[in-house]
């Protein structure tokens, strides 16, 4: 586990910082609603990765008909199946979606994901490489406050520790936990 520094962002500035990110998420949502409403599709089916999440597909609830473009796969969830569509290329409508799909994720840009999108606004991002693992900065907001947690660099091998933001005080690892304990 590497070493970490902890910053916190005091209330009132925590609270306007919430709302700059609610009013970042807004063109992304009007953009995933057109895309839907274009596809006649019932919701996305996304990958998790280090730079927050990307639209790789759409979800159907019921079995698509007439999509030779499309990859259909049955999936089981909690609540029964559901049918997950990838783009096949060979076709020109599966080179629009895969298109589209571009744009899509290029619209959501990192607002998707409040800890990327957070660490990257406050200049706050760091990775560091350990022994098999990588270690990113994380951001949340609890108990109505900017949390941060940004991993040490390592000597020599990487960047030197970001500058510290202005609106971030540092804290002890004990009062993260404390903030971050539900």
């Amino acid at each position: 586990m590497s070493e970490r520094r902890y910053f916190v962002m005091d209330e009132d500035k925590s609270t306007a910082f919430w709302q700059r990110y609610k009013e970042a998420l807004k063109p992304g949502e009007e953009a995933m609603k057109a895309f839907l409403e274009e596809f006649g599709a019932d919701n996305t089916w996304v990958s998790q990765g280090l730079g927050g999440e990307s639209v790789i597909g759409l979800v159907f609830n019921s079995e698509p008909k007439n999509c030779k473009w499309l990859r259909v796969e049955k999936k089981h969830i909690d609540t029964g199946y559901v049918y997950v569509a990838f783009p096949n290329r060979r076709y020109l409508e599966g080179k629009h979606l895969q298109k589209q799909i571009g744009l899509l994720n290029t619209a959501m840009g990192r607002a998707a994901d409040f800890s990327s999108w957070a660490s990257h606004e406050l200049g706050m991002y760091a990775e560091r490489i350990g022994d098999g693992h990588i270690s990113v900065s994380v951001a949340g907001y609890q108990k109505g406050r900017v949390i941060l947690a940004v991993p040490m660099p390592n000597e020599g091998r990487e960047p030197g520790f970001p500058a510290i933001h202005a609106d971030l005080t540092e804290i002890k690892k004990s009062e993260f936990i404390a903030l971050t304990e539900e």
